[in-house]
């Protein structure tokens, strides 16, 4: 029988492993009220090694925003993310997941591959993500998409607006 500590634990990492999950279904889904309770009030994001840019402290509110104008004009977005890997120690806990991410307009196909890195801090009994890196290790097709995405996300409604249902 397991101990009440062990069971904690088996807990604290199977919300970790839904939390991950989660992550990359709302982000294709356009959920980004849900997608931003999964954040800290403040974050790290970091995407160096796909954009070249330097890694950014914002709030949750910014990172919905960033990602609102751009993920709702893709016609389709997949993030296959593999089941993670946790370290829980304490409050904090790092979760490392692998992530292959298609993204697709008009004829056009992009897809990235590579590592997530969570670092979680439990706050007030909730595991939120409180950095997260993406570690590119492939890509194919067109970064053309990402400035079509953006165009479609201004010309029309998108599937989901931050602050609605």
């Amino acid at each position: 029988m397991s101990s009440i500590s062990d069971l904690g634990a088996e807990k604290d990492r199977a919300i970790l492993h839904k939390t991950v999950r989660d992550f990359g279904a709302f982000a294709d889904d356009g959920a980004f009220d849900r997608l931003a309770a999964l954040f800290a009030p403040r974050i790290t994001l970091d995407y160096s090694s796909l954009t070249g840019q330097p890694a950014s402290t914002l709030s949750s509110t910014e990172l919905m925003a960033q990602w609102a104008s751009l993920l709702p004009g893709f016609d389709l977005t997949c993030h296959a993310i593999n089941i993670p890997s946790a370290d829980i120690r304490g409050v904090l806990a790092t979760v490392e997941a692998a992530v292959c991410a298609d993204h697709f307009i008009a004829d056009q196909w992009w897809q990235v591959q590579g590592c997530y890195e969570f670092v979680f801090h439990k706050i007030d009994g909730a595991w939120k993500i409180e950095t997260l890196r993406f570690h590119l290790t492939g890509e194919s097709g067109s970064r053309d998409v990402l400035a079509l995405a953006v165009e479609a996300v201004l010309r029309r409604k998108p599937r989901t607006q931050i602050g609605k249902a």
